[in-house]
Parts: structure tokens; C-alpha cells; sequence
């Protein structure tokens, strides 16, 4: 291209997005009988709303595992018989508090649009006792990931294993002590059991019912300390102590009922996320995931897709696509040839006006720095770099008042080049 500077560079390796880590570890307990926490904890809590009416109402919780897949249960987004029902009845919300949509109070809070529902094929509802009640919703839109909105761990859950007395957590906003849904995100900390100890405690009919082998058993028996409806599809998460991350173990399922009313005083059944992994990884793996934001243009410059594909920014693709980076003249790009879409804001490239190069005169010598006094080479000096010039030997020197330093303005030189000159013996 003849009027672009390049210059070629190898570019970075992607890093991977950082997940499971929570905000803070302070001890927060219950979604039935506590307090609430005061600040976002689990910055991967989603909150799935339903359009009824005019409005749009809380009516599960969810999970983020990428910047476009929202983990939940599937009978949160189908009717009794399994089928999935319309996308455009559904929002989800992260970042939040409070559980109204759109409440005012969450300050940090996105609300996303829904391209797609996938629920496992083996969920038909009661007629198949809950058996595969897990599902993804695409949102259209990226999760932009910031300090309160990251994801949940979820790549190796299948090899993590869970042993007894495993404390998970687990954050919605389902209904509290005053039979409504909670205003306010609440947090319940739950022991992990066996399922044969699990089906001891839980109604014998009950268990044999639904205490499918896709399902993993947690919680309290008779200390009135329990997940309630409107906490369904919300994901149960453990700290694993190895890389002192939380990974997503289990979505919120279904528990005994008591006159048709939550039954605080039983442990809750959970779809197994291990059970589920290659259903997941098949979607989080897909290669046309379209999960990136295509970044602005540099100033002074443009981007264009390795694969030719025209695009501009805003428009949504893999995050893996690769962007080739380029400046008009007279700029020159600093930083990586090539990056990723989804590269960090650090690794970006600039374009920066660079001074024509220099020819120096003989017993000269020259140092360079930049805009911020750091030692650069002397052939990459773009705008606020500095040249210092000395003689390189003792028996000549620069002549009387001559500038000893040049700065790059403009694409320009401040001054022209000194010359050293021969000392005058003195006899």
C-alpha cells in the first residue's frame, strides 16, 4: 500500500480471560434467613428476565461462562413439554444488586439481548423427571467484561472432583423469609453430599423420582436454609483451592415442595455441569462464536481482517480473528503488526508521526529518548523523542553555542545538525 507505513512485528500470544475470581471472600450468608451482601461478590451472577406485558420480570438466575454464553437451567427458558420458547421475550442482566430491570441503583449493570436459546435435547420437562434440565443463551451483544463482570470458571470442571463437606455458593434472588423475591441479590453457602446421603434425607418418593444420575445433591436438611424459586438456573460454584478459582459445579434445579411452597428444610437437587461438559464445550468451541467487539481504528491509521472479510468497528467476530494494523504516512506504527480482536487495550498499536532519519556528521555521537525520557534506538524517533548529541573525541568539540539537543515535532527537527570541530591550541 503506497501511502501506509508498516512496520512488521510479531504479534502477541492471546491471553486467556480471567475468570472465577470473586471481589472479595467475606463470609455472606443466606438467600432464606440472612443478610445481603453490600457490594457485587460474584461478578459472574446473571439474572434472566421475561417480557410480561409491558415489563420484564426476574424469573431465573444464570451464569456467565464467556463473553456470549449465559448458563442456565432449561426449564427457565421452555414450556412444560421442553420446547424453547421465543428470544425475544427474554433480556439478561449482569453487574447487578437489585432485581428490578433496569434499576436505577445499579450503576455498573448491562442489559443484553438474546440471539439464541440451546437447550439440551434430552429435557422434556416432568415428563422426563428433569433429565438434562440445562441450557446457554447467546446474547447478541458482547458481556463487557469490567471489575463486577467477569466469568465463571468452567474449562477442566470435568476433572475436578468434589468430595463431602465441599462448601459451594450460590447467589439470586429468589423468595426470602416474606414469600416474595428477594429485592436484593442474597448468597447461601451449602455443604456438597453424596447422593446416596442425599436420597436418605430428601422424601423417599421424591428422590426416587428425580435423583437422576445428571444430578448432584447440596444443601442443609432441617436448619431452614435453602435456594427457593426464582433462584433456578443459578450456577453453584466451588473454590478450587489448586488455582484458588470458583468453578461452575451445578445449576440450580428443582427441590421438594411443602404445600406448594419451598421447602427450606431439605437439601436441592443440581444438573451436573461435568455431566454436561462436551454439550457446553461444543458451543463455547464453536469456531464462528462471534464474541469480539472489533476495536476503533488507531488514530492516524486502519485495521483489515487477515481473511479479507469487510468489517468495521463495532461489528461482532471470533474472538481469534486476526487484525492487520497499519498507519498513513507520515505515521509509523508502534506496537504488534498483527493482533487478536479480543487483545487487551496494552497490547494495541499506535501510529505516531516519525522525524525523517539523520545523517550525521563525523565525531558525532548521538542518544535517543522518547516522549518519556526513555532510552529508544535512534532509528524509531516518532513525536517527543529527543536526540542528544557530544563529540566522540576529546580534541574536538561542538562549536560555541550550538544546540547539544534536537526534538522530534511534527514530523520535523527542531534545529539542524552541529558539527564538531577541531580545538583551537592556544600557544
Amino acid at each position: 500500500m503506497n501511502n501506509e507505513f508498516t512496520e512488521i512485528r510479531s504479534f502477541p500470544q492471546r491471553s486467556s480471560i480471567l475468570c472465577g475470581r470473586k471481589i472479595n471472600d467475606d463470609t455472606v450468608p443466606l438467600i432464606y434467613g440472612g443478610r445481603v451482601p453490600t457490594e457485587i461478590e460474584y461478578p459472574w451472577v446473571a439474572t434472566l428476565y421475561r417480557k410480561l406485558g409491558d415489563i420484564y420480570l426476574n424469573v431465573c438466575g444464570g451464569t456467565i461462562i464467556s463473553k456470549r454464553i449465559i448458563l442456565t437451567a432449561a426449564h427457565c427458558a421452555t414450556d412444560e413439554d421442553g420446547n424453547v420458547l421465543a428470544v425475544n421475550k427474554y433480556k439478561v442482566g449482569v453487574g447487578k444488586l437489585y432485581n428490578k430491570y433496569q434499576d436505577e441503583k445499579d450503576t455498573k449493570a448491562q442489559y443484553l439481548n438474546i440471539s439464541n436459546i440451546i437447550s439440551n435435547e434430552k429435557y422434556k420437562g416432568e415428563s422426563r423427571r428433569y433429565l438434562g434440565d440445562i441450557a446457554l443463551f447467546l446474547t447478541k451483544e458482547v458481556v463487557v467484561l469490567s471489575e463486577v463482570v467477569q466469568p465463571v470458571c468452567i474449562n477442566n470442571v470435568n476433572s475436578i472432583f468434589l468430595h463431602v463437606g465441599d462448601i459451594g455458593e450460590i447467589a439470586g434472588f429468589g423468595i426470602d423469609e416474606s414469600g416474595k423475591p428477594s429485592q436484593h441479590i442474597k448468597v447461601l453457602k451449602i455443604p456438597y453430599k453424596y447422593e446416596a446421603n442425599c436420597a436418605v434425607e430428601l422424601p423417599k418418593e421424591w428422590a426416587d423420582k428425580y435423583n437422576l444420575p445428571d444430578k448432584m445433591c447440596a444443601g442443609f436438611s432441617n436448619m431452614s436454609k435453602s435456594i427457593c424459586r426464582g433462584d433456578s438456573g443459578s450456577g453453584l460454584v466451588f473454590k478450587n483451592f489448586e488455582d484458588n478459582r470458583y468453578y461452575v459445579h451445578g445449576i440450580a434445579s428443582l427441590a421438594p415442595g411443602s404445600k406448594g411452597q419451598c421447602n427450606i428444610q431439605q437439601n436441592s437437587l443440581y444438573t451436573k455441569v461435568a455431566f454436561y461438559f462436551n454439550f457446553i464445550d461444543k458451543e463455547l468451541s464453536k469456531s464462528n462464536l462471534e464474541d469480539c467487539m472489533l476495536p476503533p481504528h488507531p488514530e492516524h491509521g486502519q485495521w483489515v481482517l487477515v481473511d479479507g472479510r469487510n468489517k468495521t468497528p463495532g461489528d461482532l467476530v471470533a474472538s481469534n480473528t486476526l487484525l492487520s494494523m497499519h498507519c498513513n504516512r507520515p505515521y509509523r506504527l508502534f506496537g504488534h503488526y498483527m493482533i487478536h480482536c479480543d487483545a487487551s487495550p496494552s497490547e494495541m498499536p499506535i501510529c505516531e508521526k516519525h522525524c525523517p532519519p539523520l545523517e550525521i556528521s563525523p565525531g558525532v555521537k548521538i542518544s535517543c529518548t522518547d516522549k518519556n525520557n526513555v532510552t529508544i534506538n535512534c532509528s524509531e524517533l516518532t513525536e517527543g523523542s529527543q536526540l542528544s548529541y557530544s563529540c566522540s573525541e576529546d580534541e574536538i568539540s561542538l562549536p560555541k553555542g550550538a544546540k547539544t539537543k534536537r526534538y522530534c515535532k511534527d514530523g520535523e527537527w527542531s534545529s539542524s545538525d552541529p558539527l564538531c570541530m577541531k580545538k583551537l591550541e592556544i600557544s
